[in-house]
Parts: C-alpha cells; sequence; structure tokens
C-alpha cells in the first residue's frame, strides 16, 4: 500500500460514518435504538459492547464526538494504526466492564468514555521523541497540560452531575470518561513498555 494511503484515516473514518448511520436511521428511544445500547437488564446483548459506542442520543453529543473523533483518530492513524485499534478495543472493554459494576446508569450509548481514552494515545503519540532521554515532563509540558485539564474536567463533572459542553437527553456520565483515560493510560503505558524492552533486547 503506498504511503500517503496507508496514513488516511481509514479506521476513523468507518467509526464516524457507523456513528452517522446509527443516528440518521435509528429513531431515538426505537427498539431498535435500545438493542443497540448496553443495558442493565439485558448483560447477553453481545452486539451492544461495541454498537452501544457508535450509538448517540442526540445531535449535539453526537456532533462533539465525530469532532472529537476525526482530530484524534487524524492524530494517532498517522503515527501507529495499531495503537489506534489497541486505544479502542481496551476502552471499549473497560467501559463495558464498568457499565455492568456500577448501579447510577441502567442504559448507556455514546463515544466519549472512548475518545477520552483515546485522547491519551494521542498524546502519547505527539509527545516529543527526545522526552526518554530528558525526562518526562521537559519538552511535552503542554502534552501533560491537555491531560491534567482532562481528568480536571471529568472530576468536575463527576461531582457536579453534568456534562460542561454538551447537553444530552439521558444524564452525563463523567465516570465512564475517568474509566476511558485510565484504559488509555494503561495502553501507552504498556505499549511504551514493550517498544523500550523491544529496542533494548535488540542487538
Amino acid at each position: 500500500m503506498p504511503p500517503l494511503v496507508s496514513k488516511l484515516p481509514w479506521l476513523s473514518t468507518a467509526v464516524i460514518l457507523l456513528c452517522l448511520v446509527n443516528y440518521l436511521f435509528i429513531p431515538f428511544n426505537s427498539e431498535a435504538f435500545l438493542s443497540l445500547a448496553l443495558d442493565q437488564s439485558r448483560p447477553w446483548n453481545a452486539v451492544a459492547w461495541m454498537s452501544a459506542h457508535l450509538t448517540h442520543s442526540d445531535g449535539n453529543h453526537l456532533l462533539w464526538n465525530l469532532a472529537a473523533m476525526a482530530v484524534l483518530g487524524f492524530i494517532i492513524e498517522s503515527q501507529q494504526r495499531l495503537l489506534l485499534a489497541l486505544g479502542s478495543a481496551a476502552s471499549v472493554v473497560a467501559i463495558d466492564v464498568w457499565f455492568f459494576n456500577q448501579a447510577q446508569f441502567q442504559v448507556y450509548v455514546g463515544l466519549s468514555g472512548v475518545l477520552n481514552g483515546l485522547l491519551v494515545v494521542a498524546l502519547y503519540s505527539l509527545r516529543s521523541p527526545q522526552a526518554s532521554s530528558v525526562g518526562i515532563w521537559r519538552g511535552n509540558e503542554m502534552l501533560w497540560l491537555v491531560l491534567v485539564l482532562a481528568v480536571a474536567k471529568s472530576v468536575y463533572e463527576l461531582y457536579a452531575g453534568d456534562a460542561l459542553f454538551s447537553n444530552t437527553r439521558w444524564q452525563s456520565t463523567p465516570s465512564f470518561h475517568l474509566v476511558g483515560l485510565a484504559a488509555g493510560a494503561v495502553v501507552v503505558s504498556v505499549w511504551h513498555w514493550f517498544k523500550t524492552w523491544r529496542h533494548a533486547a535488540t542487538p
């Protein structure tokens, strides 16, 4: 595959298109819509473990998430497409597990939790290549600031009980955003450790 084509954000584009199709063709609160959502009463609905993250309750929520997916997906895929897949998968699994182990929410949809995980992956992708030799902070101060602000935003929303930048038909879910951030942190930590180990093991 030519280098230019291989760098195009195919995975991100596919996610965006699936979110749009779901929103445009599946009416909110219809039986089809609810079958795509994570539902405490239907834990055996394996399709929803993935489809819930591609389904949105309203246009405002959808537009914020699609814009974020376009930016974060482009950043990550231009560096390492596999890292986007791993970050997405880890965030999806972590959020699904969290959903079925909490009692506050009975139904869940939306990509925002996964996007918080991808935010960590994108910041890692943008880090200075000299960071490992000059320390974890130096050269990456702005990236750390963005991460700290993202965590602070989710913590504030958790205690305020509402979202800062979007209004949804259903209650905001900041705890899921924190779970996504944690999943993203685990992915980049393991990825960085593996790359460091492989580099050290190479003669």
